[in-house]
């Protein structure tokens, strides 16, 4: 019975990847942060704001790959 208490306390659901909110505004705060994350690494699926911030995460995945072919 516990369980399915939890999502009537979290009764606010993100569309996107369904994590659940007990607050409207957060769940306003959450859905825009989705949609700031602009560049998604095709490695990992890790998104980003900024190209550059998804270049320096490519990057490592690089560095680990040229670490593998030693």
């Amino acid at each position: 019975a516990h369980a399915s208490s939890a999502p009537s306390r979290l009764p606010h659901v993100c569309a996107q990847c369904g994590k659940r909110f007990t607050h409207t505004h957060s769940l306003t705060r959450h859905i825009h942060n989705h949609a700031k994350q602009l560049y998604r690494c095709v490695v990992c699926k890790a998104s980003f704001t900024s190209a550059e911030q998804l270049a320096q995460h490519l990057n490592s995945h690089l560095v680990k790959y040229k670490r593998l072919q030693q």
